[in-house]
This record gives C-alpha cells, structure tokens and sequence, in this order.
C-alpha cells in the first residue's frame, strides 16, 4: 500500500463522486500498520474449520457435556459467519458464560450456503 498511487480529487468533492481521498488513505494506513491482524488470525483459528466435497465451508464445534442439542446455524446475505463467532463458545458451552440451565449444542455454522448453487454441486458428494 505505500507504493500507492492515489488519482487526483476533484475540488471540492468531498463523496460526491466516491470516497474522500483523505479518508480512504487513512484507513489503508490503518489496514497496514494498525490492525491487529495477528488478534484476528488467532480468533478465526480458535475454530475447527472444514470444506466439504463442493467446496461449502463449515465450522463444526462439539457441545460440552454428555447430550448436546444439534444445530446448524447459518448467516444472511451479505455476511459471514464472523458476523455471530462470539455466540460459538456461548451456545456449546453455556455453564462457562453463566447460562447453567441451558443445553450445549453441537454446531455446525455454515459459510455462504448459497455458494452450492452458484458452483454448482458436484454429483455423489
């Protein structure tokens, strides 16, 4: 991002015609050295991630404790599971976050379900 070359603004645009260079620079300054993309990783990897036979990604969390309820969960368009990952220990565990009356579940959180129909799925998987 620091080689960069930005196009000229028209005067006294501001977001009229698209973004405010002034702003657009900042955040791809803070994309490159101020996030936290390390903290990010980390958090995505806590996860067990999968990809089935057509390619749908999926993560799949075991309940604690001896009966966990089953559940699929999946995300709205546009969006991504990252958008509810906080509620992923709450659900399969949810003595550890005070909730001692409720069922774990098993979990499988399935990434963009509508990408089987835009690949197309492959016969016998």
């Amino acid at each position: 991002m620091h080689a960069q070359v930005w196009p000229d603004e028209i005067p006294d645009a501001a977001w009229e015609y698209g973004f405010d260079r002034s702003f657009l620079q900042d955040l791809c300054l803070y994309w490159q050295d101020g996030f936290d993309w390390k903290t990010q990783l980390d958090r995505l990897s806590a996860f067990h991630h999968y990809r089935d036979a057509n390619g749908i990604h999926f993560i799949h969390e075991r309940g604690k404790g001896p009966r966990p309820m089953a559940l699929i969960i999946t995300h709205g368009w546009p969006g991504s599971f990252i958008e509810m990952m906080r509620i992923i220990p709450m659900l399969t565990d949810p003595a550890a976050h005070g909730a001692t009356q409720l069922t774990p579940s098993t979990l499988w959180f399935l990434q963009c379900p509508d990408t089987a129909f835009r690949i197309g799925l492959r016969r016998g998987a």
